[in-house]
């Protein structure tokens, strides 16, 4: 079965260690009907607890991503990747099915 998004190796890391450092915790991913654009890409460290089976998880070797149930659809086909400059690294969406953009990444 195909996963719903890719993550980039670079991403994937990056979540990982994240993980690392806040043990019994997962990523979830989901969009919210706010932002420049209209949406924007929510993060958040959660229990399992928080957890859903409508849910959509992705599984890696040392890592794993929640996609909010209620956020599937816009973000399938979706590519997270990881943008790193001198100052921050931070996660991004390629999103193929964006209509908007702005120049802060939501």
């Amino acid at each position: 079965m195909t996963d719903a998004v890719t993550i980039t190796p670079a991403a994937k890391q990056y979540i990982s260690e994240v993980l690392k450092n806040n043990p019994g915790k997962h990523l979830r991913v989901g969009v919210d009907n706010r932002g420049c654009s209209g949406h924007k890409y929510a993060y958040e460290l959660r229990g399992w607890d928080e957890y859903t089976k409508l849910d959509e998880v992705v599984n890696w070797d040392n890592g794993r991503l929640v996609l909010d149930c209620t956020s599937i659809l816009s973000i399938l086909g979706s590519t997270l990747d990881l943008k790193t400059t001198e100052f921050e690294s931070q996660l991004v969406w390629l999103n193929p099915m964006a209509i908007n953009t702005c120049g802060c990444g939501e």
